[in-house]
């Protein structure tokens, strides 16, 4: 009997050791095409949108941090040389828009830089990457207003408080106060004055799904997208670190419970609520959730949680060899749909993440 176990054992453990890899060669082969699209003109992946090459660079970090790889970290200090400064321009060559130091009318696309650059700070201790996220969150706090009883806006000039644009507002906050010693009650201080906003202010549903935001009436309004599901998990984990609420970690888990409910097809492969996300912007909330989703799991160690990364990531990866492909599209669940570097990206989010839980 104590042979059949330890031979049990020894397959098991070959099983999962075949399983990471599997995930790593995959996650690796991911990463060198979705570098195919990086542009050292600019500094950027061509076919993403502004915002979404900051979650870009966040998962090449990741994917670094993970596999213990440094191929790609000049990518950081080459994207960050090329985007402090950059002039938008029109078709005609004329200049369209102008952001300087990552700051433009947008406070969600300030919060997804500011997180890039402390996860970059993080990856390689190099504190420039830091002073920029301080910057940056700088100008978002000028989007607060007593409005609805606080929150910031989701753009400037603009009624509007998105979810996402607070969440990250939060997630920013909370990261700062746990890195800036000297200035570590004034971050603080500001993440809880957001946590208190956001929840009371209703963007937290009785179902534990994040509403996309909170209207010039003060009412939550608008539909359920995965990227709101999931900065929030990240947020509440980290804010348990500032606070030492440890509740705050089973909230993050009935909101992942809830997504995982809702937003998942019969499968259980995560598509959206109550239609697939694709477009420009869309294809890549799934990957941010996944990303955040993982953060959570290292924290709560939740099984199901786990299985849920897995069984996506899994899916991934046996649709895009049936597709004959290397590229991920939008629809994980079947070999549908094209690809760009938004929903790659976005697809290497739950790659990376299963390797974060293996």
């Amino acid at each position: 009997m104590r042979y059949i176990v330890i031979a049990l054992v020894i397959l098991l453990c070959n099983g999962a050791h075949t399983n990471a890899q599997k995930l790593d060669d995959f996650a690796k082969g991911g990463i060198e095409n979705l570098q195919k699209w990086y542009n050292p003109e600019t500094g950027l992946w061509i076919t993403t949108g502004w915002w979404n090459s900051a979650n870009v660079l966040t998962e090449i970090i990741r994917y670094m941090e993970v596999c213990n790889n440094k191929d790609y970290n000049w990518v950081i200090d080459y994207t960050f040389e090329k985007t402090k400064l950059v002039r938008g321009k029109n078709d005609d060559g004329t200049v369209d828009w102008v952001t300087e130091n990552y700051i433009n009318d947008y406070y969600d696309d300030e919060g997804w830089w500011a997180l890039a650059w402390i996860k970059a700070y993080d990856f390689t201790g190099e504190k420039k990457y830091l002073d920029m996220a301080e910057v940056i969150f700088s100008d978002m706090a000028k989007g607060w207003s007593a409005n609805c009883g606080g929150g910031i806006y989701w753009k400037k000039n603009a009624p509007y408080k998105a979810a996402i644009s607070n969440e990250l507002f939060f997630l920013t906050a909370v990261r700062l106060a746990l890195r800036v010693e000297k200035k570590h009650d004034f971050y603080k201080q500001w993440a809880d004055k957001e946590w208190n906003w956001i929840k009371g202010c209703g963007l937290i549903r009785e179902s534990m799904m994040v509403i996309d935001g909170i209207g010039e009436d003060c009412s939550p309004q608008g539909l359920y997208f995965t990227y709101n599901q999931g900065v929030i998990l990240a947020a509440l984990c980290d804010y348990t670190e500032l606070t030492g609420d440890n509740s705050l970690i089973t909230m993050a888990q009935d909101i992942a419970n809830a997504a995982m409910k809702n937003m998942s097809d019969s499968k259980g492969i995560l598509v959206g609520f109550e239609n697939p996300e694709g477009g420009a912007d869309g294809v890549q909330f799934k990957g941010i959730f996944m990303r955040h989703a993982a953060y959570l799991y290292l924290k709560s160690m939740n099984k199901d949680l786990r299985k849920y990364i897995l069984d996506n990531a899994g899916a991934i990866i046996r649709n895009t060899k049936q597709n004959k492909s290397a590229l991920i599209g939008s629809n994980w669940g079947t070999t549908e749909g094209s690809a760009d570097a938004a929903s790659h990206s976005s697809g290497l989010g739950a790659i990376i993440s299963a390797l974060c839980v293996k």
